[in-house]
């Protein structure tokens, strides 16, 4: 459980699903609910200024990079590590082959000097026939904010863009996304 205060001082608690191991993905994902969950109850006028998360636990699943989900922060801080953990999955219960890759995206850069697709912070997950009852990728991802290479990120708004989706061609069912977004103190 987390807690966020929003303005207007309301509070708000949610179960916070991103940065999820196999056991807490399959409760949420092909429920037939299309619910978007968000950490700061999705109407927060003011960004958060540390962390936010956001899952969707009905996605149709696109060919990567068609899935998308995205959390703002107020403003990148120095002396602070960015912290990103995502995550796509399902629970169809074995039947086709299927994979899925995602990638975080911070204001339109590539996390760890990556390319997209095949490079830098790219992660996918294969499950094979019959025997993946579940299938799905997990993935944690930093950036040193005092870095030189990320001084562009210092005082202006934080945006992270989770990009994902099915990779073989194969989607079975619905799945869930799960994005995680904090700065930390070193």
């Amino acid at each position: 459980m987390s807690s966020r205060r929003c303005a207007g001082g309301r509070m708000k608690r949610l179960l916070l699903v991103a940065g999820l191991t196999p056991l807490l993905l399959t409760p949420f994902v092909g429920s037939g609910d299309a619910t978007v969950f968000d950490s700061c109850g999705g109407g927060c006028p003011k960004p958060p200024s540390n962390s936010r998360e956001v899952s969707d636990n009905a996605v149709s699943p696109q060919q990567y990079p068609g899935n998308t989900l995205t959390a703002r922060l107020a403003k990148g801080k120095k002396k602070m590590i960015l912290v990103v953990e995502g995550a796509m999955g399902d629970d169809c219960g074995g039947g086709s082959m299927r994979g899925y890759g995602i990638d975080p995206i911070v204001n339109g850069a590539y996390f760890m000097n990556g390319a997209p697709h095949f490079g830098g912070s790219f992660v996918e997950h294969s499950c094979f026939d019959g025997g993946d009852f579940t299938c799905y990728v997990t993935a944690h991802w930093w950036l040193d904010m005092d870095d030189p290479a990320n001084a562009a990120l210092i005082g202006v708004p934080i945006t992270v863009v989770l990009r994902g989706g099915e990779e073989l061609g194969n989607p079975p069912c619905i799945v869930g996304m799960n994005l995680k977004v904090r700065l930390e103190k070193k």
